[in-house]
């Protein structure tokens, strides 16, 4: 026999239950990005797949995402990837050098030495104006990199120079780097200055 007690409690499980579901279906992401081919080899996923984010995280990689969202992007026919990060580049060259990059999905990078001890201000300038992260690498040579090859006149090469230069431009770079979630490290013989590292678990990239 169903008393009155036991029908109460039930009709309002029910009702919380409805609630849940509701919610979880009117659920409303910041960006969802539809219909690309997703590859993330840390989950195993190669196909394709629709991506949500929330608060500035990846909150769904699902094979259809209905949920509401403030911005979409249709992806088909295009590839989605976590941010990809380019070991060996000379993006902080130029002022425009990492913006470039970004735009090849490339959320993270290092300057493989463009710049030697003469120069490394404009290129910790250079990376700490880009919208990506960035480690720079003192060049050896105090020239930096040069047409024909820097080393080839090996009187360019000054590694003592190079470790003096590294201690002030991390010093004067470190409050900014914190600031952005990067880090700046000790000099050793041959990289001197490395300001910037991704951390977190980036943003996907959108490729053609």
């Amino acid at each position: 026999m169903v008393t009155r007690r036991r029908f109460l409690c039930a009709a309002a499980a029910g009702a919380a239950m409805l609630s849940r579901m509701s919610n979880v279906l009117a659920a409303t992401f910041d960006l969802i990005v539809k219909g690309g081919r997703v590859i993330d080899p840390s989950l195993g996923i190669d196909a394709v797949r629709d991506v949500a984010v929330a608060g500035g995280r990846i909150a769904a990689v699902e094979e259809n995402i209905a949920a509401d969202a403030t911005e979409t992007i249709d992806a088909r026919g295009k590839i989605v990837v976590p941010g990809l990060v380019d070991i060996h580049s000379h993006a902080a060259r130029t002022k425009e050098g990492p913006p470039l990059c970004l735009l090849d999905g490339v959320t993270g990078y290092v300057d493989a030495g463009s710049f030697g001890a003469d120069g490394i201000d404009q290129g910790a300038a250079n990376v700490k104006a880009g919208p990506n992260l960035g480690r720079l690498l003192i060049n050896i040579a105090r020239t930096g990199v040069a047409p024909g090859g820097e080393l080839h006149d090996l009187s360019r090469a000054d590694v003592s120079l190079a470790r003096r230069a590294a201690p002030l431009r991390a010093t004067a770079t470190s409050s900014s780097a914190s600031r952005r979630g990067c880090r700046t490290t000790s000099p050793t013989p041959a990289t001197s200055k490395r300001s910037g590292a991704p951390r977190k678990r980036p943003l996907p990239s959108i490729c053609r």
